[in-house]
Parts: C-alpha cells; sequence; structure tokens
C-alpha cells in the first residue's frame, strides 16, 4: 500500500491490469508516430527512437565548442566561485601572487586554469579524483607549455593526505 495515497489500495490484480494495458498502448502500430506528432510544434521536441543519437550529437557539439575555445562554451561552462577545495589551495597559494581564474576571466588555447601567477607565467590546476583521469595531467601541463606557461597539477587526494 502506498503511504501517501492511503484512500485508494492498489491490489496485485490491479497492478497487472494496469502492466499489460500499458504494453498493449506501447505496442500499437503507429504509437510512436502519434507521440512525434503530438510533439510537433513544441518547443524541444522528445524522439524516443533517436534520443541517444540527439544526446550524443549534442555532446559532441558542446564539446567541440569547448576546445575551441568560444565566447558560448566559456559563458555556459564557467563556474563563478571557487568549490571547497579550489578555496583551500588558494588560502596556501594567495601569499605567493596566485590569484583564482578557475571562474573563466583566462582562457589560454581554449582552457582554462585554476589559479595563475602572472608575474612568474605560472598556473596550478587542482584536479578532483572523480572528475579528472590520470592521463588528462600530462596533456594539461603539455598544452600550458605550448603557449608558455608552466603548470602544476595538484590532485585533490594529495591535498587530503596533508590534512
Amino acid at each position: 500500500m502506498c503511504k501517501l495515497h492511503t484512500h485508494y489500495i492498489r491490489t496485485e490484480e490491479h497492478k497487472v491490469r494496469m502492466r499489460e494495458a500499458c504494453k498493449k498502448r506501447s505496442s500499437k502500430l503507429g504509437y510512436l508516430e502519434r507521440q512525434r506528432q503530438a510533439q510537433i510544434g513544441k518547443k524541444h521536441t522528445y524522439d524516443p527512437i533517436n534520443y541517444a543519437a540527439q544526446n550524443k550529437k549534442q555532446s559532441e557539439l558542446m564539446k567541440e565548442q569547448y576546445r575551441l575555445g568560444t565566447e558560448w562554451a566559456r559563458k555556459t561552462l564557467a563556474i563563478d566561485s571557487p568549490n571547497k577545495l579550489e578555496k583551500y589551495v588558494l588560502s596556501l597559494v594567495e601569499p605567493y601572487g596566485y590569484e583564482f581564474v578557475g571562474g573563466g576571466s583566462l582562457w589560454i588555447g581554449g582552457k582554462n586554469p585554476d589559479f595563475v601567477n602572472y608575474e612568474a607565467n605560472k598556473l596550478i590546476e587542482v584536479f578532483g579524483n572523480y572528475w579528472h583521469k590520470p592521463e588528462e595531467e600530462q596533456e594539461r601541463v603539455n598544452h600550458f607549455a605550448k603557449y608558455g606557461w608552466r603548470c602544476e597539477v595538484v590532485w585533490e587526494s594529495e591535498i587530503k593526505e596533508c590534512l
């Protein structure tokens, strides 16, 4: 029995009949076509057959825009303020001339570093273990080196070991 709807008890027989009715409705010829027709004229259309393909296409488009460093991608993907880990790192590196730029205020070749020291031409990237893979570290270092920046990558696990 549903705790929210105590006034209506659904028996096993009722559940079985509902399941069968749903199967019949969705298996009827033309059901998907009627669903598509219902979406015509709506701002966002949902195509149950091509959903995965549409999703992949949108993902690839976003990755390409981000790689190119377009203004639209920068505004869409940039986070204005540092997270907890970045705040902690900022408290450690700020006395040495570093400032937080991870909110999108500095872009180098389509990538946005977390911290910059303009005088020493150095960058610091803070990688969360969940979000980044080990092979990304050297890619990021090499990317910024092409533009004349020295980059250090600090991992979340390294920081937590020191605490």
